[in-house]
């Protein structure tokens, strides 16, 4: 068994947990879209959020429904898209008690909700989001990168890899305070481009659409489908033949994204929680699901290489399509980096001090690194990584659920 396999058990069993806890919020859209109106309307919103979802929106969101339709068929997509009821509540509890916490995302509030462990707890957390930060923020997303990339223009790996190493080391020179911008410019791009081109190739594939939409229900309940429900949810990073993440497409219960809220205290800890709700709908019930169906309308599912079936699909726009779809992968690849600078300097910051000049030494060591040493290492070093990570968030929540609770009703 995937050792992430166990992630998602943890996510489903303290999502559902909080979500009886929070009065099933979130099945309360007038509510809940009253309260993220009002949020956006505060200035910087729009920035946190791109933020948050520059850490998880990636190659890898394209590539891994590729991997999950090869795994399961079709009806994958509809347990990926169930997958988001859990993570949502979950991302919303983690990021409004990290706003809360204090300016370490959630390192402050392990410290605080254990007595006697608290302190090294943290300090492990720590340092597996340090680890993750350089594993998957900066090798895994170079990789991935590069791969599809070099896939689509028939180029070496050495090429796509500068074009990404040479934005992080200016990303590092001018600092943290450009990060916000940076990721906003970036994920509103990709996101932009990335849409459009979808739908568009999904309108060239129209013929299949009913068929396509059908399937995707008619195969959720049947034995194959049930089994790729779960690969589905656990290949969001994917690079080659693809990799494992668990339902976490949206790294809920990771505790990570967090990190994006807790130091903005221009937001209430329910603004923060809405944020975190926003990512996960973004991410995964809206961007993984125009994913599938582009595919499933207009790629060749004969081809059994996930990066080939991503790109069957867009070679059936033409080059325009082809030039608009690298700029959207480069533009999610490269927030992806950015936001991981910031999540793993605040982890280093929190282990060590204020020495971010080592971390930005071993950060840009990473980018390289992880092209030359491989996916199929790189993943299963991830894989021990998240582990630990999911285990200390999620204990954390249900040690912190009265007080998550607290800050919902109060909406403080």
């Amino acid at each position: 068994m995937n050792i992430l396999l166990l992630i998602p058990i943890f996510v489903i069993t303290v999502g559902a947990y909080m979500l009886f806890r929070l009065r099933f919020f979130i099945f309360r859209p007038k509510a809940l879209f009253r309260d993220v109106r009002g949020l956006l309307k505060k200035s910087g919103a729009f920035k946190n959020l791109c933020l948050a979802l520059s850490g998880t929106l990636g190659v890898g969101n394209i590539v891994g429904v590729a991997v999950g339709l090869k795994i399961g068929g079709a009806g994958s997509v509809f347990w990926l898209m169930i997958s988001a009821i859990p993570a949502a509540v979950i991302k919303y509890s983690e990021s409004a008690l990290a706003a809360s916490g204090g300016g370490e995302g959630m390192m402050c509030v392990i410290e605080s909700s254990f007595k006697k462990t608290g302190r090294g707890a943290a300090r492990v957390y720590a340092l597996f989001a340090v680890l993750l930060a350089l594993l998957m923020g900066a090798g895994l997303q170079c990789a991935s990168f590069s791969e599809t990339f070099a896939s689509l223009f028939g180029i070496s790996d050495f090429f796509p890899l500068l074009i990404i190493f040479i934005p992080a080391a200016l990303v590092m020179l001018f600092g943290a305070s450009k990060i916000k911008d940076l990721t906003a410019l970036s994920v509103s791009t990709a996101s932009v481009v990335y849409v459009f081109s979808a739908l568009y190739l999904i309108f060239l594939g129209r013929v299949n659409l009913p068929s396509a939409i059908g399937s995707i229900f008619s195969c959720a309940f049947t034995s194959r489908a049930a089994v790729g429900g779960a690969g589905a949810a656990l290949v969001t990073h994917a690079l080659r033949e693809g990799f494992c993440r668990g339902i976490l497409s949206n790294e809920a219960g990771l505790g990570t994204s967090a990190m994006a809220h807790a130091t903005d205290a221009r937001y209430t800890s329910h603004e923060a929680g809405l944020i975190g709700v926003l990512e996960v709908i973004f991410d995964t019930a809206i961007l993984c699901p125009l994913s599938a169906l582009m595919l499933l309308t207009s790629g060749d599912g004969r081809i059994h290489d996930p990066i080939g079936y991503v790109l069957s699909a867009v070679s059936k726009g033409g080059d325009a399509v082809e030039y608009l779809f690298a700029v959207s992968i480069f533009c999610f690849a490269f927030s992806t980096v950015i936001c991981w600078i910031s999540y793993g300097s605040l982890a280093f910051s929190y282990l060590f001090g204020k020495r971010r000049g080592i971390f930005a030494f071993l950060f840009l060591l990473a980018l390289p690194t992880g092209s030359l040493v491989g996916a199929g290492t790189l993943v299963l070093m991830i894989d021990y990584v998240m582990l630990p990570l999911a285990v200390i968030c999620m204990l954390t929540l249900i040690k912190n659920s009265d007080r998550a609770v607290l800050l919902y009703r109060s909406k403080k």
